[in-house]
């Protein structure tokens, strides 16, 4: 299947249930930095999507080790098919390509790559495995990538699928993911080598591990011109993102080794529209603010993560967490690693708060419906039970007097 085959919405009935929580997807993926930097292979643009919608689910309560499915309705995302069986196919095929796809991530100490599976495919159960059934795509994620996606406190990427899904190339969604990454910045700048495995356009290699060269002993690779990596990739993804709140401008690095034209050694882009993760300094003038950052940055909370979340939390929801902190700290089991344990209650805390406040917007509607519909009109059977009920009423009360 082409990477960029045409995705619509689905004509034949792979509807699911109203009462189903999927009609409310999660609206944002949020991944360690490491794996949005980390060496992807191609995928189709439906591979994508259906991995972009799963990953959404996953929250700081999620336990990979227990190997949860990740439930994709097709109706969502399946190409436009003729006939069912044919949505089926496709549906099938992008989970069969899932099942293949290795991520090389950086370790810890960032001197190597380490490579992960993106799906666990070592469950015998048939049930319990990556697979479609009735309009629904289940995914299964390999445990090992949790510190990858659970309980992230700091150095993370965080992306909207709103905009995101709508990008019609997987060279667009992985610049809208590794952009999403520098909006405080504002800019990206990559040497020209580590673009191309982020791209998956560098050197192929053998089984061996060894670059493939071509008749004439160069490096078989995809795009192989730098031009062509500007035409086809970066061109169509500054057009496609302009439409978003990533919308950025690139220019080439170059080097000049000798005479004629300088070499692209790299690129630099810069968001058009970066969101600055700082405290304005007439909050910090604030001397009850100023004494919350402070007390919030003496358990080790990041700067980040306080301009990220002091609004969504609250001040007051601050100092409850705080009080919280103190208690723990005065337990007989205080908190061991300060740095960790604060970054992720506060990140955690602001997370459930925005569910909370997208769940309201979206019952906002019926609770408004509820509360001003206009007044049914009375019915001859109730009018005659009420006036019924008025005569007995009166009749008691003429009794009584």
């Amino acid at each position: 299947m082409s990477a960029s085959a045409p995705i619509c919405a689905q004509t034949c009935d792979l509807s699911h249930s109203s009462n189903d929580n999927a009609l409310n997807p999660p609206t944002y993926v949020k991944q360690h930095k490491r794996i949005t930097l980390a060496r992807q292979p191609l995928m189709s643009l439906l591979a994508k999507r259906i991995l972009g919608r799963a990953l959404s689910q996953i929250t700081s309560e999620t336990d990979l080790s227990q190997r949860p499915q990740f439930t994709v309705y097709m109706a969502e995302l399946v190409p436009e098919a003729k006939s069912r069986q044919n949505a089926y196919a496709w549906a099938e095929a992008a989970v069969k390509e899932l099942a293949d796809v290795r991520w090389d991530v950086y370790n810890d100490e960032l001197t190597r790559y380490i490579p992960r599976h993106l799906l666990d495919t070592t469950l015998e159960n048939e049930e319990r495995t990556s697979h479609v059934e009735q309009g629904r795509i289940k995914l299964i994620l390999n445990p090992a990538l949790a510190p990858y996606f659970v309980n992230l406190a700091s150095n993370f990427t965080r992306y909207e699928l709103d905009g995101y899904m709508e990008l019609g190339s997987f060279y667009s969604m992985r610049m809208y993911e590794i952009l999403s990454s520098f909006r405080d910045t504002g800019w990206w700048r990559i040497s020209l080598d580590e673009f191309r495995h982020c791209m998956d356009c560098a050197p192929e290699l053998d089984h061996r591990g060894k670059v493939k060269l071509d008749k004439k002993g160069n490096p078989v690779m995809k795009l192989s011109r730098t031009a062509d990596l500007i035409s086809r990739i970066i061109e169509p993804a500054c057009a496609e993102l302009g439409k978003t709140p990533l919308a950025f401008t690139y220019s080439a690095c170059t080097t000049q080794d000798g005479p004629g034209r300088p070499k692209i050694v790299g690129f630099e882009f810069k968001l058009l529209h970066p969101v600055k993760r700082i405290l304005a300094p007439e909050m910090l003038a604030d001397e009850n603010f100023r004494r919350l950052v402070e007390r919030l940055q003496s358990y080790q909370v990041t700067m980040a993560n306080i301009a990220r979340c002091w609004e969504i939390i609250t001040p007051a929801g601050l100092w409850a967490l705080i009080s919280d902190w103190q208690k723990k700290q005065a337990s007989p089991q205080p908190i061991q690693n300060l740095a960790s344990y604060c970054n992720t209650a506060v990140t955690k805390k602001a997370e459930q708060l925005e569910q909370q406040q997208q769940q309201l917007k979206l019952q906002a509607p019926q609770i408004a419906t509820q509360l001003f519909a206009p007044n049914q009109p009375t019915t001859a059977r109730q009018y005659s039970t009420r006036k019924g009920s008025g005569e007995k009423r009166e009749s008691s009360r003429r009794a009584a007097a």
